[in-house]
Order: C-alpha cells, then sequence, then structure tokens
C-alpha cells in the first residue's frame, strides 16, 4: 500500500469538492469487494 500527496482534482463548471477528514481502510470490506469482482468475471 502506498500514501501519496496529491494536488487536489480540477473541478468542472457547476461542480462540488468534497473534504474528506478521515477514512478507514477495512481489509475485510476490501477483500470482500476483490472476491466478488473475481466472482463476476469468472461468470
Amino acid at each position: 500500500m502506498t500514501v501519496a500527496e496529491v494536488p487536489p482534482p480540477a473541478l468542472r463548471s457547476g461542480g462540488v469538492l468534497v473534504r474528506n477528514q478521515y477514512s478507514v481502510i477495512s481489509l475485510g470490506t476490501e477483500r470482500a469487494s476483490v472476491d466478488l469482482g473475481k466472482l463476476s468475471m469468472l461468470g
């Protein structure tokens, strides 16, 4: 896993930029998403 500082995204006309102060990465949730993706690719 890599954490990187990146510039804020460019906004389109009428767009909204939302500031996120906290974020949590749950390995269980991430793994479930990956497993579900693999199942859908296999049919």
